[in-house]
C-alpha cells in the first residue's frame, strides 16, 4: 500500500512537471511572436523619403548666382525684383551677365530713367515657361514689354544679337536662359517719323499764320 501511494505521488509530480514545461514553452513562443511584430519607430523614420526641396524663384536665383549683380541692382531699382519673386507667376527670362552689361557704352545705365530701365528689363522677360527646346522652335517671342525678340539657330542659339550661353536654369516660377549681351528694345522708326512730320507741319502752319 505504501509503495502504491509513493508511485502515485511520483506520477502526480511528473505530470505537474510535464504540464509546467508545456506552459512555459507555449508562453515563450507567444512572447517571441509578439516581439517580432512590434513596430520599431526608429527604423520607420530612417527609411522615410526626404521631403522634396523647394526651388528658389527667378529673383532668388539671380541674387544667389553671383553673375547677375548689375541685373539684380536694376531689378531692385525698378521694383521688378518683386515681380520675379512672385511664386504664382510664370516667366522665361533671358538674363544678361555682368559682363554683358559691362559691354554697353560707358554711362549707358546711368543716363536711363527708371521708366526706360524698366522698359529694357521687361524686354528680357517673356510670360510663360519656355525651355530651350521650346525656344528654338520659335521664330519670335513677344516680351512683357510688348516688343518681339527674334530667335535664330545657327552656330548657337541667338535672341536678337545676343547668344544664349546657358539654358534651362529652372526656378519655381519659370526658367532662366543666360545671354552674353543686353537686349535693347527696337524703336518704332515709322512712329518717330510721323511725330517729326506732325511737328514740322505744325511749325509751318504757325509760320504761315504769322
Amino acid at each position: 500500500m505504501f509503495i502504491f501511494r509513493a508511485l502515485w505521488w511520483v506520477f502526480l509530480f511528473l505530470l505537474a512537471a510535464i504540464c509546467g514545461g508545456l506552459f512555459f514553452l507555449t508562453g515563450s513562443a507567444t512572447v517571441v511572436e509578439e516581439f517580432d511584430v512590434m513596430p520599431f519607430e526608429g527604423e520607420a523614420e530612417s527609411f522615410a523619403e526626404p521631403a522634396p526641396m523647394e526651388l528658389p524663384t527667378i529673383a532668388e536665383i539671380a541674387v544667389e548666382d553671383g553673375r547677375f549683380g548689375v541685373l539684380v541692382s536694376a531689378l531692385k531699382q525698378t521694383g521688378l525684383d518683386e515681380v520675379l519673386n512672385d511664386p504664382n507667376a510664370r516667366f522665361t527670362v533671358f538674363a544678361p551677365t555682368d559682363d554683358a552689361f559691362g559691354a554697353l557704352p560707358e554711362g549707358t545705365l546711368a543716363q536711363l530713367t527708371d521708366e526706360e530701365l524698366t522698359d529694357i528689363l521687361l524686354y528680357h522677360a517673356v510670360p510663360g515657361t519656355f525651355f530651350a527646346e521650346d525656344v528654338i522652335s520659335f521664330e519670335t517671342v513677344t516680351t512683357i514689354q510688348g516688343g518681339d525678340i527674334v530667335i535664330s539657330v545657327e552656330d548657337g542659339v541667338f535672341v536678337n544679337q545676343a547668344e544664349v550661353i546657358i539654358v534651362d536654369i529652372v526656378a519655381s516660377n519659370g526658367v532662366i536662359h543666360v545671354i552674353d549681351a543686353v537686349l535693347l528694345p527696337t524703336v518704332d522708326v515709322d512712329a518717330d517719323d510721323a511725330t517729326e512730320e506732325a511737328v514740322e507741319e505744325e511749325s509751318e502752319d504757325d509760320t504761315d499764320n504769322e
